[in-house]
């Protein structure tokens, strides 16, 4: 839930998913809940990214996997 309050006047504010689908049959839903309470606000957004692991993310939870076997080792 992002909330923008009374009196945050000038306030720019944004919710963003970003959802890896790891199997072909999965699915994900994202539900963008904004509560603005100020009329004098810059901008308030919400979007979403739905989408399998690409190969710099597939690197970094390898990279990531690995040292954690290497610290369970020690």
């Amino acid at each position: 839930m992002l909330r923008v309050a009374k009196g945050a006047r000038g306030a720019d504010a944004g919710q963003l998913f970003h959802n890896l689908l790891l199997s072909e049959k999965a699915e994900a839903d994202s539900i963008p809940e904004l509560e603005v309470s100020e009329h004098d606000v810059v901008g308030c957004g919400h979007g979403t990214a739905n989408g399998p692991v690409d190969e710099d993310q597939m690197f970094y939870l390898e990279s990531e996997a690995s040292i954690l076997r290497r610290q369970r080792m020690l």
